[in-house]
């Protein structure tokens, strides 16, 4: 279970199915920039293979952070204000969770964590002009289905 605030305090917790706290494992990273600035939008999304594994987003910042526990692995920055984030996976990806999909404005761009080329970013796909990419999310069943919510 995680959780994060508005300036980017991220703080994860090991449970059980029943709810209970397995041996009282708790993560708390504090922000990047110290929590420093204006709070805004911020989400956080767990890979499905590496359960240790996740990404937070900032809006404000136009950000994206990946930890491993609580060790910081990798920064990127979108070019728009990022509102909702997944990892992929499916049988095209061949080493596992690294592949990030982010919803910013009216573009959805895909990551591969493993390129720094770019600063990462392998895809970038452009909506209709004023259409707004709210959500992401990816089902992993045999092939890779990703759907997205436009507002117009």
């Amino acid at each position: 279970m995680g959780t994060v605030d508005s300036y980017g305090h991220l703080i994860l917790s090991r449970l059980e199915r029943n709810g209970a706290d397995v041996d009282k494992i708790s993560y708390s990273v504090l922000p990047r920039n110290n929590g420093v600035g204006e709070g805004s939008w911020a989400g956080l999304c767990f890979s499905s293979v590496h359960q240790s594994t996740v990404a937070v987003a900032h809006s404000f910042c136009r950000s994206v952070d990946v930890y491993d526990q609580d060790m910081h692995v990798r920064s990127f920055h979108t070019l728009l204000y990022p509102a909702s984030l997944s990892f992929l996976q499916g049988s095209l990806l061949v080493s596992g969770n690294s592949v990030l999909a982010v919803a910013e404005g009216s573009q959805l761009s895909i990551w591969d964590l493993r390129v720094y080329e770019k600063g990462g970013c392998v895809q970038r796909v452009c909506g209709s002009i004023g259409d707004i990419i709210y959500t992401v999310s990816a089902l992993h069943q045999g092939n890779l289905l990703l759907e997205v919510l436009i507002a117009r």
